[in-house]
């Protein structure tokens, strides 16, 4: 289990600057760009969503890398936000707290949403805790070639079972996202598509 780290719940602060990207992973995380669009379609409903940079933050004493996905012109509407950091032995890209909605829930340990090595066929899992329930995930690299990397995650937490398989480019970082979430509203579908040309480079 890579880079397991125990959160703590004293107040986050900003760090001077945000965690080093291992080179593993550097093209295919956040790096440069402040925002970007993509397209967010939700039983076939496409709309515009944007992917931005926050300040990183401290969590547990570490500088985290803090994504915060926005609605156009709303600024204040942040339907989800993530924290990532390397592993200590740079073999994993960690997130280590999720924001959807209104529950912010930290992953103990932080879960390796990226690891090496990144090649076809190449599987992780994780088990641990989220928020205040437990949870596991499993990945695998369906694709891993100078095109794309795609990685197929299975996620179980509070009963149900999760789906996500996100393709990602060298230099542009997330492209589309295909998801399943069995919670309510039950049985929809998630697609997720980045805007090409918009130069902005995502976890």
């Amino acid at each position: 289990m890579a880079g397991g780290l125990a959160l703590s719940r004293t107040p986050d602060s900003v760090p001077d600057q945000g965690p080093e990207v291992p080179p593993a992973f550097v093209a295919y995380v956040w790096s440069g760009q402040a925002s970007g669009e993509f397209d967010a379609s939700w039983q076939g409903a496409t709309s515009v969503r944007i992917r931005e940079l926050r300040e990183p933050t401290l969590i547990g004493g570490r500088p985290h890398l803090h994504i915060a996905w926005v609605l156009p012109g709303r600024r204040e509407v942040v339907p989800q936000e993530a924290w990532f950091r390397p592993s200590d032995d740079g073999t994993a890209w960690l997130c280590a707290r999720r924001r959807v909605g209104g529950d912010s829930l930290d992953l103990v340990p932080p879960m390796p949403v990226l690891k090496t090595p990144l090649e076809v066929g190449a599987t992780w899992t994780w088990e641990g805790r989220i928020g205040e329930e437990n949870g596991q995930a499993r990945f695998e690299v369906l694709q891993a070639d100078q095109n794309a990397l795609v990685i197929r995650q299975v996620t179980t937490h509070g009963g149900a079972e999760s789906t996500r398989t996100r393709t990602l480019e060298p230099g542009l970082g997330l492209v589309r996202e295909e998801g399943f979430f069995p919670y309510e509203p039950r049985g929809d579908s998630v697609v997720v598509t980045r805007r090409r040309g918009a130069g902005a480079k995502s976890e």
